[in-house]
């Protein structure tokens, strides 16, 4: 038996950020986190991404799109992926 693979190319961006503060007057870059979601992302829709999130006060420093290529076998995937029928498919659209 032949044995197939499935191959998958995924964007994600990492989203670099930091939490910024008034101290004295001056502002203060505190608390730098990164987040990753999938697909690619401008840093303006990174910041409402994050907003969404219920962060407040937060600047986007940097984002890193980056795309990575994956590979399984299609006996692998059987074991765990969820048999999609025709009616079923339709509800996830």
């Amino acid at each position: 038996m032949v044995r197939q693979t499935l191959h998958r190319t995924i964007s994600k961006t990492t989203i670099v950020f930091a939490t910024v503060e008034l101290v004295d007057g001056e502002p203060k870059v505190s608390n730098k986190e990164e987040r990753e979601v999938l697909g690619r992302v401008s840093a303006d829709k990174a910041l409402h991404l994050l907003q969404k999130e219920g962060l407040t006060n937060v600047t986007v420093l940097e984002v890193k799109p980056v795309n990575e290529k994956y590979r399984m076998s299609i006996e692998e995937f059987m074991k765990h992926a969820e048999l999609v029928t025709d009616d079923s498919e339709d509800e996830e659209e």
